[in-house]
């Protein structure tokens, strides 16, 4: 799998395609000037057959030797062919060679698909935060955030 893909920074041109597609899996500002004025590092997952076709997004910031993972997004006609685990692991080793000795993650509970991932690639949960995340739909309530790290090697 990973000779068919490519794990690279954004790019300008990336900008409109995410826009479009991570409002529908990720809450926040996905418009193409908070893409292209973000502080944070971010990575895209493309075929290296067409690098213009996204599949996925990443998105992380350095604060000394941790590395707080924000946002991870696998197109839905992508997922479960181990394209989310492909683009972490990419992150995770880029945060390494950048001299991250950890990397910090929060999760929605409900979240189980991201949470196995979490887990399978070796994070452990390390605590809770009640309330975090405000409702998915109207009426709902607020849900707690796991919090997860993972050592860095």
């Amino acid at each position: 799998m990973s000779a068919d893909l490519a794990v690279r920074p954004l790019a300008l041109g990336d900008c409109a395609t995410l826009s479009a597609r991570l409002p529908a899996l990720l809450a926040g500002d996905w418009s193409v000037a908070a893409l292209a004025a973000s502080p944070h590092q971010q990575r895209v997952l493309a075929a290296r057959s067409d690098l213009p076709q996204l599949r996925g997004f990443a998105a992380y910031y350095q604060v000394l030797d941790e590395c707080h993972l924000l946002d991870l997004a696998i197109w839905p006609e992508w997922q479960q062919q181990g394209l989310g685990r492909y683009l972490l692991e990419a992150v995770l080793a880029q945060a390494h060679e950048s001299g991250c000795t950890q990397c910090l993650l929060e999760v929605r509970r409900s979240n189980l698909a991201a949470r196995t991932l979490y887990q399978r690639v070796g994070f452990n949960e390390v605590g809770n935060r009640r309330g975090y995340y405000p409702p998915r739909e109207i009426g709902g309530g607020r849900e707690d955030a796991l919090l997860y790290s993972l050592e860095l090697r």
